[in-house]
Order: structure tokens, then C-alpha cells, then sequence
């Protein structure tokens, strides 16, 4: 019998995966560089802020500290949510609300940082992870 459910956070809950590609190339811009779509797809999406920074920084030795650009990012992503709603993917709301009305214990898995998972759900009105 099934107890609980685990969501992946971006692009299972909420469309997030344009907000957090333009966080990185608001930063990459001074490098003149920049992320297109088909590269965040086929490379990037599900790696990870540190994964991504550090495939930029060495693959094009820009002089950043790793730890210092991904705590830039994730100021920005955050700067961007303020900006620019996020929305929650097609029905996941109404299924969110029948899990927690039927007492399924629900959960989220995410290789996100926890405060940007935090406020992402905050966006789009869910709360109880």
C-alpha cells in the first residue's frame, strides 16, 4: 500500500527551469556567455548549481571562486522569483491537495538549494513539506 509520495521540485511542481537559466546567465553575461536552451536541456538540467558553475569556470577559466559565483546565483534566482511568479505545473495543486486530504504523507527530493526550494513553493502557495 502506498503511503507517501516524493516530488522532484523543478519541472515536476513548478516551471522554475527558465528562471534558474537566466539567473546563470545574467551572471555569465560580463563573460560574454551564455546558456542556450537545447544546452541547459541536454546538459545542465537536474545537475545542480555547483555542477554548472564549476563546468563554466573551468571550461572557460573565468577567475571565479565556485562557492562565492553559486551563492551569487542563488541571491539572483532569488532576486528573479520576486520579479517573475513561478507557476506550478498543470494539476499538481488539486493532486497536492487530494495526497494531504487522503493523508498521504508527501515530500520533496531536490538537488536545489533548500532556502530556493523553500521560497519557490512560497511562490506558488504551497506549504507542509
Amino acid at each position: 500500500m502506498i503511503k507517501a509520495c516524493i516530488f522532484d521540485m523543478d519541472g515536476t511542481i513548478i516551471e522554475s527551469e527558465a528562471l534558474h537559466r537566466c539567473a546563470f546567465n545574467i551572471l555569465l553575461k560580463k563573460y560574454h556567455l551564455h546558456i542556450d536552451k537545447k544546452a541547459w536541456q541536454t546538459i545542465f538540467v537536474g545537475t545542480g548549481s555547483r555542477f554548472i558553475a564549476n563546468y563554466y569556470i573551468n571550461k572557460y577559466h573565468l577567475p571565479e571562486d565556485l562557492d562565492d559565483f553559486v551563492d551569487r546565483r542563488r541571491k539572483m534566482y532569488q532576486s528573479l522569483l520576486k520579479k517573475h511568479p513561478l507557476k506550478p505545473v498543470a494539476g499538481f495543486k488539486t493532486f497536492y491537495a487530494h495526497l494531504k486530504k487522503e493523508g498521504y504523507k508527501v515530500a520533496i527530493a531536490s538537488s536545489g538549494h533548500h532556502s530556493n526550494v523553500l521560497k519557490s513553493l512560497k511562490a506558488i502557495g504551497v506549504s507542509g513539506f
